[in-house]
């Protein structure tokens, strides 16, 4: 987006060249909210940078908030603090769809946008799908256009914000939402899954053995991970003998130095 170097060039515009160095290098805009990682450094002039952006992206940037916490708690939520703007809910667009968002009560990764498309563009009409951690809806409001979805999620605020999105897209007839523990899926039904998508939250890969009991056989996993470049090899070989075939995997994203979220595209074959 031109008007995100554009931000990034009035925060830098706006530094004490002694600061440059702490220039944030990354910004989400996530509907129309605006989330920077101010360094305490920088606290005597973030007022002068909301204000700035603000000026300059009046059309698009209503709200800009300053992240204070890593991800936290098992919602995978932070702590935010408004610098110009009066709200932390908002309606972000992606993909000819709409999400109504409260960014500290729910996990939302507007970077995983053309993925979430990549996925979505294999999906077959009628297929049956469940999604396993899905929160406000990205992986599910689009294929319940002609898909029967169940999407788990044990944070309240964000099945609740899925079954609005579900009525906003007017998706509600072909999509379930269950507050619970996705952990729990295979005491939940009795009937398998033609598909997972299944965006793990770091440090579940455990999740994998749960999920394949829940899908046919011919069916298909998206199997979100986190791991360096070196543990590939061997995550590949572990799921093939898991009986997955392996269609497609690749990096979509840094979380950490030397770590970064992988996407496998997996078949259950026995």
């Amino acid at each position: 987006m031109k008007y995100m170097k554009k931000i990034k060039t009035i925060v830098e515009e706006n530094v004490p060249d002694e600061f440059q160095s702490l220039v944030p290098k990354r910004f989400d805009l996530i509907g129309d909210i605006l989330i920077l990682k101010i360094p305490s450094e920088l606290e005597d002039i973030k007022l002068k940078l909301a204000k700035a952006i603000l000026i300059e992206n009046n059309n698009n940037i209503k709200v800009v908030a300053n992240k204070v916490t890593k991800v936290c708690r098992e919602e995978r939520v932070c702590k935010y603090e408004i610098i110009e703007g009066n709200r932390l809910t908002t309606i972000h667009r992606e993909n000819g769809h709409k999400y109504k968002i409260d960014i500290e009560k729910v996990f939302f990764n507007n970077r995983l946008s053309d993925e979430r498309l990549r996925v979505f563009k294999q999906i077959q009409p009628k297929e049956n799908i469940v999604i396993p951690f899905s929160g406000v809806g990205p992986f599910a409001i689009p294929p319940a256009v002609n898909s029967k979805i169940t999407a788990i999620d044990s944070n309240i605020w964000a099945c609740e914000l899925l079954k609005y999105n579900s009525s906003l897209n007017k998706v509600d007839e072909n999509l379930k939402v269950i507050n619970g523990n996705a952990f729990s899926i295979n005491k939940m039904f009795t009937h398998k899954f033609d598909r997972a998508i299944v965006p793990t939250p770091y440090g579940k890969d455990c999740f994998l053995n749960v999920v394949l009991k829940s899908v046919k056989l011919g069916g298909h996993i998206h199997f979100y991970t986190f791991k360096s470049q070196k543990e590939i090899r061997n995550l590949v070989k572990d799921y093939e003998n898991l009986g997955l075939e392996i269609i497609y995997y690749k990096k979509c994203g840094n979380i950490a130095p030397g770590i970064s979220r992988w996407v496998f595209d997996l078949v259950k074959k026995h």
